[in-house]
């Protein structure tokens, strides 16, 4: 006989995204009849880690059976379906200096607001737009100034 707050706490496993991946990676190389066997510390709460591997195997756009049987978890593939997960198609966005559309890639990169520049260089719509940003001024006024600054420099450089 024990206190209740004597009890301990159920240990939940902490397992990476990548982990359950490769998991469902390794049950696509399986034949049809096989089953993959996970075994985990008896102190392991699995029954959590069901979602997990279930949303692993959507974004890989298969199908999944998990029987669990502590501490053991049980997988296999019935068959494969086509992916679920489809991204939609990003609606452009045009340059806030110059108006033409951005090119952007299709996952990742935050929102851009102007044309990117080429390797470590800025562009002329960045460098417009942080001038803008940094003297509270609007864009058209900043490409104004920033036109007459690069006469200036021109006609110094020319003499």
């Amino acid at each position: 006989m024990i206190k209740r707050r004597e009890i301990p706490a159920a240990h939940r496993a902490n397992f990476s995204k990548g982990y359950w991946d490769r998991v469902v990676n390794r049950l696509s190389y399986l034949d049809v009849e096989d089953v993959l066997e996970l075994s985990f510390s008896p102190d392991d709460s699995i029954s959590s880690m069901k979602s997990a591997i279930h949303t692993a195997a959507k974004r890989a756009g298969v199908r999944l059976r998990v029987v669990i049987r502590e501490p053991r978890l049980f997988a296999w593939i019935p068959g494969k379906r086509p992916v679920i997960i489809r991204r939609a198609k990003r609606a452009p966005v045009l340059c806030e200096v110059c108006g033409k559309e951005i090119e952007r890639p299709e996952v990742g990169a935050s929102k851009q607001f102007v044309c990117p520049g080429k390797g470590n260089k800025k562009s002329r719509c960045q460098k417009i737009r942080r001038y803008s940003l940094a003297h509270h001024v609007s864009i058209a006024e900043a490409r104004e100034r920033f036109e007459r600054i690069g006469e200036m420099h021109k006609g110094q450089r020319s003499k």
